[in-house]
């Protein structure tokens, strides 16, 4: 992959004579607000981010070998720092080329550790901010539970496999991956936390029929807790049980970490239609002491969707947001949607 991305960096950035006028034609014709030109502009900072990420994680990893006498804990910091400043750079550059804002409250919160942090997912964006705004901005060295796929992105396969991280295999909660996941929450420090999307997947409201679909059959409880979800999933219990069941007797607190703003980028490609343009991304956090949360798996599951009933509350807010309508679980009509600010 590091070629493959390395031969399309040059590709893009030897064509850019010929792209930036033909695509910059392209929007003035269309008139939608230089889309083609961001979604270029994206795709030549994302693969050139990670080209820096593998050659910086390279030094890092040489400095290592070269001064064995830093040992593991500053080669681990080292890499925390590398991680940070790559979510930066990302956030960064997304932020000015789609002219979003950032409305950020409670992050603070989050520390210190040990935390287990509970995350909404919705866009390809929202697996930078916990990098930026808890790792850059607060010191909190996350843990992540990470799908296998994201293998395929050379920086977080060096670098996601030198942290304490985990990609599970999302094809199904074995017990073997709900133990591993598990065993992240094992031993965090004060500076320290551990991250997971409850949801799984990015939310659509197709996938949120198809989730209530599956849990008709194998999950009732669950099915009757979440039948109130309109703009994000049921959690999938296995994996966010498993790390409060390990973390919650160290004393680590849970944060809920709720976003909104970020729905119409679920993909690169969403650029193009504009609606993402000019959003305000909300970020809303909250802690909640380990001593509040209840014991028992059926007690635990009922804390945590609701939770994710107030998550949800807070991303209903957003009028943009694709969702189900909240009576007759039929799909809302995204063209009725204000335009961007």
């Amino acid at each position: 992959m590091i070629g493959l991305y390395a031969v399309l960096w040059a590709v893009i950035q030897g064509l850019s004579p010929v792209l930036v006028p033909g695509l910059g034609l392209h929007d003035l014709v269309r008139r939608n607000r230089a889309a083609s030109l961001r979604l270029y502009g994206l795709l030549w900072v994302f693969l050139m981010a990670e080209l820096l990420g593998v050659v910086l994680a390279g030094l890092v990893w040489l400095r290592h070998v070269l001064t064995p006498g830093r040992g593991p804990e500053r080669f681990l910091a080292d890499n925390y720092r590398l991680q940070w400043w790559w979510g930066q750079l990302l956030l960064g550059a997304s932020a000015r080329l789609l002219q979003l804002r950032f409305d950020v409250e409670g992050d603070a919160t989050a520390v210190p550790g040990p935390v287990v942090v509970l995350m909404r997912h919705t866009s390809i964006v929202d697996t930078i901010l916990p990098l930026v705004f808890l790792g850059a901005r607060h010191g909190l060295r996350l843990r992540y539970v990470l799908k296998t796929g994201l293998k395929l992105d050379p920086c977080l396969d060096i670098v996601g496999h030198r942290l304490p991280n985990y990609f599970v295999d999302r094809s199904g909660e074995s017990e073997r991956e709900v133990a591993a996941v598990g065993q992240l929450a094992q031993a965090m420090g004060e500076r320290d936390g551990v991250l997971i999307y409850p949801e799984g997947t990015r939310f659509t409201p197709a996938k949120l029929r198809r989730a209530w679909e599956k849990l008709d059959e194998r999950d009732p409880l669950l099915r009757q807790l979440s039948g109130g979800l309109t703009h994000v999933l049921p959690p999938r219990p296995g994996g966010s049980l498993a790390l409060l069941d390990a973390g919650l007797p160290q004393g680590a607190d849970v944060v809920i970490f709720a976003h909104r703003g970020l729905e119409n980028l679920e993909r690169l490609h969403d650029v193009l239609s504009g609606r993402v343009l000019g959003s305000v991304v909300s970020l809303r956090l909250w802690r909640v002491p380990a001593a509040e949360v209840p014991e028992g798996r059926e007690d635990r599951l009922r804390w945590l969707c609701g939770q994710w009933d107030r998550l949800n509350a807070f991303a209903a807010e957003d009028p943009r947001a694709p969702a189900l309508r909240a009576a007759g679980g039929e799909a809302a009509d995204s063209s009725q949607a204000p335009p961007p600010a």
